[in-house]
């Protein structure tokens, strides 16, 4: 999973415009923030790439999402 990456944001934040425009992929997200966010519970963030440019996310639905 890309995620946005802390030392390099800024220029993820440059590029993302363009690059949304000629590929529709975003890659300046916030995916562990949006994660979350969205009421998942983080078990695990590991850094695979320096600066936490790819990162790999652990994350359990709580039981107050899954649906009846």
């Amino acid at each position: 999973m890309r995620v946005r990456s802390d030392r390099v944001g800024r220029w993820m934040d440059r590029l993302d415009p363009p690059l949304h425009r000629l590929t529709g992929v975003h890659i300046a997200r916030r995916t562990v923030e949006n994660v979350r966010q969205a009421g998942w519970e983080l078990e695990r963030v590991t850094d695979l790439a320096p600066g936490g440019l790819v990162r790999h996310l652990i994350a359990r639905k709580p039981a107050s999402l899954e649906r009846p």
